[in-house]
């Protein structure tokens, strides 16, 4: 059974269980409340809402203790790689930087924009203990959120639903998270790790189902989407009540 939250009220429940302050929970619904306006209409490449995604990282980081900045930082770890911040254009810029500072403040904003820039593949490909030893507090925390993200997004098996080429890859990267976790001395995360690999392995993959795709996309509700000619009524409408009043009769007429 799925241990992670999946919404946000299951989240708050484990955070208030844990004995967080009402203050401390306002600045998680603050960032959730953001992520809303970032990923809503957003889905991973097998189909799932990227929200869930986003909470079951938050999730997982809780529950393998992570401090408040972290878990707040996992809730919005994709913002400049994967959201939508309204010009169809993904990546850091400094107006993103100042509005994630202004929801989440400069600590959760720091740990964002160093997930974004942190190279996990080639941290990966030489993953001593002495490489993880030599990380800072920043990059130790960073690296955390990354497991916990490629967790999330096995635990329920989901890559068994996404397209093949992804699956092969992001499975393939388990076996070798699990020994970085246990370098980092998260034991029980790294049994996860391994439980999450073997059972996608043993599973029977399924290709081809309708809206897998190889990346994170959007999909907006059918009543947001602006047909042509909706759009070029609207657009002759805001013409037409600019032009004086005999012009704006004709121009109305004609269209």
């Amino acid at each position: 059974m799925y241990r992670y939250a999946q919404t946000n009220l299951q989240l708050y429940e484990e955070l208030r269980a844990r004995g967080i302050s009402d203050l401390d929970l306002r600045k998680v619904a603050e960032a959730y409340d953001f992520a809303l306006r970032l990923f809503g209409g957003r889905y991973r490449g097998a189909g799932k809402p990227f929200l869930a995604h986003l909470i079951g990282t938050a999730s997982v980081l809780l529950q393998h203790g992570a401090s408040l900045p972290v878990v707040i930082a996992g809730l919005l770890h994709a913002s400049y790689r994967h959201a939508e911040w309204g010009n169809w254009r993904y990546g850091e810029t400094a107006a993103r930087q100042r509005r994630l500072v202004e929801v989440v403040g400069q600590e959760v904003e720091e740990l964002i924009r160093r997930y974004n820039g942190f190279d996990f593949m080639g941290f990966q490909n030489q993953a001593t203990e002495e490489a993880v030893a030599g990380l800072s507090p920043l990059d130790r925390q960073v690296l955390l959120m990354g497991l916990a993200n490629d967790l999330e997004e096995c635990l329920d098996r989901g890559l068994l639903y996404a397209e093949p080429d992804h699956r092969e890859e992001d499975l393939n990267r388990l076996p070798a998270w699990a020994k970085v976790a246990e370098v980092m001395g998260h034991q029980e995360l790294a049994e996860e790790l391994r439980g999450a690999y073997e059972e996608s392995k043993a599973g029977a993959a399924l290709d081809d189902l309708p809206g897998a795709k190889r990346w994170p996309y959007t999909l907006a509700p059918q009543s947001h989407l602006m047909r042509p000619t909706a759009f070029a009524i609207r657009v002759a409408g805001a013409i037409g009540r600019r032009l004086p009043r005999p012009l704006a009769r004709a121009f109305t007429r004609i269209h």
